[in-house]
C-alpha cells in the first residue's frame, strides 16, 4: 500500500499468506464479481491508501483518513474492497476497513431479534455462513471488534448478528458481556395518610442519623407520608416540606389529648405577632412598621399586659425552659446562646423578626432553638 507503515505491512503479509493469528487463519477473499448488487459504507481504521487497481502495484490517488468513510461500489476482488471514490471506482485494501460487505445484501438473511448480549473479537477471526469451518467465509472481525449475540451456538460457535445478519464465528475467539437487564420498575409508592409522632421528634432532611435536622415536633404532631419508606425511616410532608422522620416514633392512632384553649392573653401575643408577619427587620426596632427579635417580643407581650425589656437575653431570663410536648401558643423560642427569640404560634409554628432580608415573617419550629415560658400568672 502505498501509505507505507510498518505494522501494517506485517498484517497484510500475514493475511496475503493465509497464515494463522490466535489460532484463527484469516480471511483471503477470491476474487468476485466487483459490478455484484453489495450496499455498504466502509471506514477506515487507520489512514490508508486509495488505488486505481486491486493491488498494491495500483496507482495512488489519495488517503482516506482514520474515522473517514466511503460508500461500498462492490464485492471485494481479493481482498481489495471497490469504492466510490471522486466520481471514479476505486480500490482499498480490506484489512484497514471495518463493515466491509462480503456478499449481496440481498442474499443475506436478516437478523430478526435483537441481540442477548455482546461480544468482542480476541483476535483477527473469520464471520462465517455457518458453524462449521468448512462454511463459507462471509467476513472477517478484528481485534476488539463488537458483535451482538443471539444466544444460540454449535460445534464451538457462537451466532452472532453481524451486519445486520446472523452469521457463525468460532467461540473461543470471542470475550462475551451479557447484556444489561432491563431495569426493573420502581415500585408503587404507598398510598399517603396521616400518622403522629409518640415522642417529641426530630425530622431531617435524609433518612440517616447523621442527617442534618431540619426540626423538631412535639409528641402527638400529626404528620402526611409521602409513601416512601426505608427500613427505619418514612418520608413526610410537614409545612409543605419533604423530610423524613423514624418509623418507631410514628402510629396512625392519634393519642394527643385535645389541646387546652388558650387564654385571652395568649391570644393577644399570638395574634399581635401575626399581624406583624412580612413587614420589615430594623435592629432596635420595637414597630409599627419595624421590628427587632427581640422587638417583636416586647411589643406583642405588652397586648397581654406584660412587660419585658427589649433584649432577648434578658427576655429568656424572665421565664424558664419548658418541653417541646408542653409548649403553647404565646411561649416562646430561644436560639442558643441568648441571641434570638421568636413566639410560638401552634401547629409547629412560630413568627420572628428573622433578619434584614426576610424581616418578620411564620416559619416552622427549629431544632436549634428551645422552648421558654414567661413567669407570669397571666399565661397560665
Amino acid at each position: 500500500m502505498g501509505v507505507v507503515h510498518p505494522l501494517r505491512a506485517g498484517v497484510a503479509t500475514l493475511a496475503t499468506a493465509g497464515l494463522a493469528i490466535g489460532g484463527s487463519q484469516l480471511f483471503v477473499p477470491q476474487a468476485q464479481a466487483s459490478n455484484t448488487a453489495v450496499k455498504a459504507r466502509v471506514s477506515a481504521r487507520t489512514a490508508v491508501n486509495i488505488r486505481a487497481q486491486a493491488g498494491m502495484k495500483g496507482k495512488i490517488l489519495g488517503v482516506l483518513e482514520k474515522g473517514q468513510q466511503l460508500n461500498q461500489t462492490g464485492a471485494p476482488i481479493n481482498g481489495w474492497v471497490p469504492v466510490a471514490y471522486r466520481g471514479h471506482t476505486a480500490f482499498i485494501d480490506h484489512h484497514y476497513l471495518s463493515s466491509v460487505a462480503w456478499r449481496p445484501s440481498s442474499s443475506n438473511p436478516s437478523a430478526s431479534s435483537s441481540p442477548v448480549g455482546f461480544a468482542q473479537a480476541t483476535t483477527y477471526v473469520n464471520v462465517r455462513a455457518g458453524h462449521s469451518i468448512r462454511s463459507a467465509k462471509v467476513g472477517l472481525l478484528s481485534p476488539g471488534e463488537r458483535v451482538g449475540l443471539t444466544g444460540r451456538s454449535s460445534q464451538g460457535f457462537s451466532e452472532v448478528i453481524y451486519n445486520g445478519v446472523h452469521r457463525w464465528v468460532g467461540s473461543r475467539y470471542l470475550s462475551a458481556t451479557p447484556a444489561k437487564p432491563a431495569p426493573k420498575p420502581a415500585p408503587a409508592p404507598k398510598p399517603a395518610k396521616t400518622v403522629y409522632t409518640t415522642a417529641n421528634l426530630n425530622l431531617r432532611n435524609s433518612a440517616s442519623m447523621s442527617a442534618p435536622i431540619y426540626t423538631s415536633v412535639a409528641k402527638g404532631t400529626a404528620l402526611t407520608t409521602t409513601g416512601r419508606t426505608t427500613s427505619e425511616w418514612t418520608q413526610i410532608t410537614y409545612h409543605s416540606r419533604t423530610l423524613w422522620a423514624s418509623t418507631r416514633y410514628l402510629t396512625t392512632t392519634n393519642n394527643k389529648p385535645a389541646p387546652t384553649p388558650i387564654n385571652s392573653a395568649r391570644a393577644a401575643i399570638v395574634n399581635y405577632a401575626m399581624a406583624q408577619a412580612g413587614k420589615a427587620y430594623t435592629w432596635g426596632g420595637e414597630g409599627p412598621n419595624s421590628f427587632d427579635c427581640s422587638g417583636l417580643v416586647m411589643k406583642a407581650y405588652q397586648q397581654a399586659g406584660i412587660d419585658l425589656p427589649h433584649y432577648s437575653g434578658s427576655q429568656i431570663q424572665r421565664g424558664h425552659r419548658i418541653s417541646l410536648d408542653q409548649i403553647r401558643p404565646g411561649d416562646l423560642f430561644a436560639a442558643s446562646g441568648g441571641g434570638h427569640v421568636s413566639i410560638y404560634t401552634g401547629d409547629g409554628q412560630m413568627v420572628e423578626a428573622a433578619n434584614p432580608r426576610a424581616g418578620v415573617r411564620l416559619s416552622p419550629i427549629r431544632s436549634s432553638m428551645y422552648p421558654v415560658r414567661i413567669n407570669s400568672d397571666l399565661l397560665n
